[in-house]
């Protein structure tokens, strides 16, 4: 992946590293994250803090959050592939979800415009992911593209379709979820496009920063709206409130799974999307 303007943000490469052995289906494949926050040391200078966690597993069955299954538990002990931009960064070893060696060579990569946030507060640097898997790779040819006059008209339909403006009362100050004509093109940006070889579009769209939003609200409608298109059929919706972290094929069958971070109300984590965006698990944790 390669850093392209104010469009987007990563372009997924499909560039084979190694030679790619054949899946037997029978070793579990772990997903892990590194999440970067700031905190305050005892002389109150700030510093990031790296926080690992293991996040998803898959077996010969399905792709699982961790934990939530008996057969899905992180592993006690485990070596893993920090990756980011199509490429591997280095390995880093962990024990009981503890980093016990590879610290240094641990990025800091630079969020850009991509606005990720968390619960905890500003957020600078790129959450990474990280794998078990020995060889991984992005398989369907997703690159950062452009859409087109048509295009752009499908995706605004679907958003305007979808997406429910709170308007603001100020007196006294609450807000009132309704349904907003008075938005029109001009005031839906489009943020993110990605295409596959295949003609698969994956669009991120959002309110201009022009339309403010309420004073003191976290307003999840004015977060990027994210929508896949798999060749004919209308746009979908598949989530708000999240950030793209990487794309590769984790399990090494030949298909890509995508790999976002959240955000909401009280609630952090991440949600790996796979089967071509038909199905999606999740991990989460709240602070409250």
């Amino acid at each position: 992946m390669r850093v392209v303007g104010t469009l987007l943000l990563i372009t997924l490469v499909t560039t084979v590293a190694h030679t790619q052995p054949p899946n037997t289906g029978q070793a579990t494949t772990f997903i892990a994250t590194l999440s970067f926050h700031e905190s305050r040391s005892a002389t109150t200078n700030v510093v990031t803090v790296p926080t690992f966690r293991a996040v998803f597993c898959k077996t010969s069955s399905a792709w699982a959050p961790i934990g939530q299954k008996a057969n899905c538990r992180a592993p006690t002990d485990g070596t893993w592939t920090m990756l980011h931009n199509g490429q591997s960064l280095g390995t880093l070893s962990t024990r009981s979800n503890r980093i016990v060696s590879g610290m240094a060579s641990i990025p800091r990569i630079a969020v850009g415009d991509e606005r990720f946030e968390s619960w905890l507060g500003a957020v600078h640097d790129r959450p990474l992911a990280l794998t078990t898997a020995r060889y991984v790779h992005e398989t369907e040819g997703w690159m950062v593209s452009r859409l087109s006059a048509n295009e752009q008209a499908i995706f605004v339909r679907a958003f305007r379709a979808r997406v429910v403006l709170p308007h603001c009362d100020m007196t006294p100050r609450s807000v009132t979820p309704a349904t907003v004509d008075g938005f029109v093109e001009l005031d839906i940006a489009v943020r993110k496009v990605l295409r596959s070889a295949a003609g698969q579009l994956l669009v991120g769209l959002a309110i201009n920063e022009q339309r403010k939003p309420c004073d003191d609200v976290r307003d999840p409608a004015r977060t990027e709206h994210w929508f896949i298109k798999r060749g004919d059929e209308a746009p979908h919706f598949i989530g708000n409130e999240m950030h793209v972290v990487d794309a590769f094929d984790f399990d090494n069958d030949g298909r890509t799974e995508w790999l976002f971070s959240l955000s909401r109300y009280n609630e952090d984590g991440f949600i790996l999307f796979f089967d071509a965006f038909r199905k999606s698990v999740q991990s989460t944790w709240h602070y409250h």
